[in-house]
């Protein structure tokens, strides 16, 4: 039931941001909205590492109802995109949506806005049909993003989701130890998203996913060469490796938003995510499929290799930096 739920939020969000923020500063504008995501895995930790010794793991289930609840509430206070309401005809509703952000932004005419920028578009207003991934331009993107996201996400819900366990079983580190280590993890990948959501717009996507996803593969790789002998290399070598991972598994949900067209941006978005559960479900079996067969090195060798068909895939990435959404993808 939960998943359900956040599977139908995370991409429509995905898209909606990146729909409603400038070109120059959409990368770090919507990095700085995805950083809920590490910090709520921050607090969840944290929360976890004081509550499950002390009131057992039912209580961290009661406590995640309260950011659902908070998010019922705000929810209502979203105007629609205007970008999506043109798309669909509707335009009075999107020049009404439109005249209000500029009226903010120009602090009621205030600040004189530039002209706007002349757009080309290939759309005859016919519904998209889900096909139109496969089609022209969009079948590349779509397979490389694909692939991207199922690299990315098999290392983070496979790591992340049997870590405290492996440091138990393997290691035979206390229960509190381990989940100390799986915060410092985290805290890694939060620090990882606020360099991300500072360099994105500088460096841009695809050279962003390039180096990241080489610098996640390369602690895995030695972790299952050389250095898996004890707890404390881990948690040094998995946390290096997360400071990337997080903000790949962030950056790419606007990646993958900004090479739609908005007719079918949640709709490229959606399919993308279906490839996140997958890996999501994949991930954490790959653990308990390969530890006993190949032990912790070469499960973290595994994991290396994953990390860098991501590096090799990220050289095929389209870069949007900057650029209007529809000169992206009319």
């Amino acid at each position: 039931m939960q998943g359900i739920g956040l599977g139908g939020e995370v991409p429509v969000a995905a898209a909606y941001v990146t729909e409603i923020t400038r070109a120059d500063r959409r990368g770090s504008a919507y990095l700085l909205y995805q950083l809920i995501f590490p910090v709520g895995f921050v607090v969840a930790a944290f929360i976890g590492a004081w509550v499950v010794p002390r009131f057992g793991w039912q209580w961290m289930f009661i406590i995640g109802v309260i950011p659902a609840a908070i998010a019922a509430v705000l929810r209502p206070f979203c105007q629609e995109s205007p970008r999506w309401l043109a798309s669909r005809g509707r335009i009075a509703e999107a020049e009404k949506n439109l005249a209000e952000i500029e009226k903010r932004v120009t602090k009621d005419g205030a600040v004189t806005l530039p002209p706007p920028v002349p757009i080309m578009s290939d759309w005859d207003g016919k519904r998209t049909q889900w096909t139109e991934l496969f089609q022209g331009r969009y079948l590349a993107r779509t397979l490389l993003v694909w692939v991207l996201w199922i690299a990315s996400y098999l290392l983070s819900y496979g790591m992340q989701t049997w870590l405290p366990t492996l440091y138990r079983t393997v290691y035979n580190v206390p229960l509190q130890t381990a989940l100390n280590y799986s915060l410092i993890t985290n805290v890694c990948g939060l620090v990882g998203t606020l360099i991300c959501a500072a360099l994105i717009d500088r460096v841009g996507r695809r050279l962003w996913f390039i180096g990241s996803f080489f610098l996640v593969g390369l602690p895995l790789i030695y972790l299952g060469l050389v250095g898996a002998e004890s707890a404390v290399s881990v948690v040094i070598a998995i946390s290096f490796c997360f400071t990337w991972l997080a903000s790949i598994c962030l950056s790419i949900y606007l990646y993958t938003a900004e090479i739609y067209p908005t007719r079918m941006r949640a709709l490229g978005t959606s399919w993308a995510t279906f490839w996140l559960r997958v890996a999501a479900t994949i991930g954490p079996l790959m653990v308990g499929y390969f530890l006993p067969s190949f032990g912790i090195t070469g499960l973290f060798l595994i994991f290396g290799i994953v990390g860098w068909i991501g590096f090799i895939a990220a050289f095929l990435a389209i870069e949007p930096r900057g650029r209007i959404l529809e000169e992206i993808s009319p």
